[in-house]
Parts: C-alpha cells; structure tokens; sequence
C-alpha cells in the first residue's frame, strides 16, 4: 500500500473506517471518521510514521473533500497504534484532543520518561518472582514502541458517559478500564454501533497485565466492562483489530468463558 493510498469503509452515513498498518501482530488498526460536509472527527489515529499519517490525512481529504479539516480527534487509549500520530496531527491541523483522564497522567512516563517507568517495571517483575534472566528483556520489550509516538497533550479530558457529536452523529462515551485504565469505547446513540477499541475483539483477546500502570485488578475490572457494553445490547461492534461483527453476547461469552 503506497503511502498515500487508504483503505477506507463506509460504515454508516457519515462514518468511514480507514485501516492503518502497524509493524506487530495485529498487522491493522482500524480508526474511524465522521463527518459532517468537510468537518471530520477521528477516533484514534494510528502510529507516529510518515507513511501511517499520510494515510490518515488522505482519508480526512477522501471524506470531507478539498476544504476537510480536522475538527476532533478522540483517543480509546494511549497505546502506540492507538495514539501514536496524535501529537503530529494536533499540529498540523489544529484538532482538538480527546481521551480520558486515567490516561493523561500515563503519557510521560510511558513515552517522554521512560527511564524511570522500565525501572519500576523491572523491579515489579522481580517482586513477582520473574527469573533474573529474563528480567532485563522483559522489562525493556517496550522501548522500542517510543520511535510510533509523538505525544499531543489533551484538550478534554474524559470521564465517561459525556455525549459527544463527531461528525453529524451523537457517541456515548463508556469508560471500559482493563487493557489500559483510561480505555474508553464510544456508543452511537442512534444506530446502536458500537465503537469498541481493543476491549471486544472478534478472534483474540486484548491483553490484560498487572504493570506499574495498571489498577490493581484489570482483569475484573476488563470483564465487568464487556458486561456494561453488552447492556447497551450494541446493533454492531466495530473493533479497532479484525472485522466489525454483529453477535456481541456470543463474543462476550466466549471472552468470560477464555478468562
């Protein structure tokens, strides 16, 4: 795929998903626009490369036409795949940042501090009983995520169950804590989509860690969140990896079922 050319979906009137490499397992992450005329909001925005934000910026173009413009920009989680490009197109086209506050505060130290953070990873691990072998490259498997991101610092920080308008469409914020603790989903109020980030995958599971960042139970936190979401009983789940799919409770069962 050249650098420039985008994989995009029409989802619903006035949302697309584009399709977004990124250099580990899942291979894509899928983020969306909508947009009214030629003002677009993004949900999430791939890695921090050249050729990943051409892609994005193409597809803003694709969608609103020659006068688009990059309204808002809202963040599932800070995850590289996630947030990579945020900082760079907060710049270059004046969008205004979205994600939740647990979030926020996980930033610095995650990409901008990053000393500090691997050491109290390794020390966690140890504490753990992990062999000491194995502490050095575990606890340093994250460093090289550091070269996809380009922080922006937020405009609104979420807390969950605010309504937002992207494009021409009312989204429910639900905060779904587990895979990260500021991971949030968006609900389109009207048409029952339901935007879910890493939180409901349709072949694998998210991951779920104890880490320096994480609560201290992710994963009863993570299963009581995909029973909150599969209480809005969502018409359609679109996830950031894999294919959108229709049967939330099966997926949800099967998701309790494997923890």
């Amino acid at each position: 795929m050249g650098a420039t050319e985008t994989s995009l979906n029409l989802i619903a009137p006035g949302i697309h998903e584009v399709r977004l490499p990124v250099p580990w397992e899942e291979e894509i992450v899928n983020c969306f626009l909508f947009n009214d005329g030629a003002q677009v909001d993004l949900l999430d925005c791939g890695i921090q490369t050249d050729a990943s934000v051409a892609m994005v910026t193409a597809a803003i173009r694709e969608v609103g036409g020659p006068q688009a413009k990059l309204r808002r920009l809202v963040i599932t989680h800070i995850h590289p795949d996630h947030f990579g490009a945020a900082g760079a197109l907060k710049a270059a086209t004046g969008a205004e940042l979205f994600m939740h506050r647990l979030e926020v505060p996980m930033v610095h130290p995650r990409y901008l501090e990053l000393e500090q953070l691997i050491a109290e990873v390794g020390q966690n691990l140890r504490l753990n009983g992990v062999p000491e072998p194995e502490v050095s490259s575990l606890q340093n498997a994250s460093r090289a995520m550091r070269e996809f991101v380009q922080p922006g610092e937020p405009d609104v920080q979420l807390d969950g169950a605010e309504t937002l308008e992207l494009g021409g469409r009312r989204l429910r914020v639900e905060w779904t804590p587990g895979h990260s603790p500021g991971h949030v989903c968006l609900f389109d109020l009207d048409d029952r989509l339901l935007f879910a980030g890493d939180q409901i995958l349709p072949d694998i599971s998210t991951n779920i860690a104890l880490h320096p960042q994480s609560t201290l139970n992710p994963l009863g936190e993570f299963l009581e969140s995909l029973d909150r979401l599969l209480a809005l009983e969502p018409a359609l789940v679109l996830p950031a990896h894999g294919r959108p799919f229709p049967d939330a409770a099966r997926r949800v069962a099967r998701l309790h079922a494997h923890h």
